[in-house]
């Protein structure tokens, strides 16, 4: 089966009303898509979320509060380490000419909000699936 993501940036003008927007969308026969419970001060908060890095095709993260999202280990050894901040989307796609943000194949994800309250995670990710 295959999935299709879609991301949308527009900029807008708070002066005369200009507005420039794009559409890029993606297309691969795997994502996984999940809405995440983060516990309040809580570090290093594991969840279940694998692929190969090569296979990516997109990515889009939005937590409700600061947090650090770290790959394969707790302290990203021999994975990766994202800072998100709160309410401001992170998103890459294989079509932007920007380097992929992960060097390494994900199996497990390690997250640490940077709040005194409960927060979530939400995260959408495209890819291939594994040969």
């Amino acid at each position: 089966m295959a999935f299709t993501h879609t991301t949308r940036t527009q900029w807008t003008s708070p002066n005369g009303g200009i507005e420039v927007s794009g559409v890029v969308s993606e297309s691969a026969d795997a994502e996984q898509n999940r809405q995440l419970a983060i516990d309040a001060t809580t570090a290093d908060q594991e969840f279940d979320l694998d692929f190969e890095y090569l296979n990516l095709k997109s990515i889009f993260m939005l937590a409700t509060v600061d947090m650090t999202v770290e790959t394969n280990a707790a302290d990203h050894t021999g994975g990766d380490e994202i800072s998100l901040v709160a309410n401001v989307p992170f998103s890459w796609t294989a079509s932007s000419g920007v380097t992929n943000p992960f060097t390494a194949d994900v199996d497990s994800i390690f997250v640490s909000p940077d709040s005194d309250a409960a927060s979530t995670l939400e995260i959408r990710i495209l890819h291939a699936s594994a040969a």
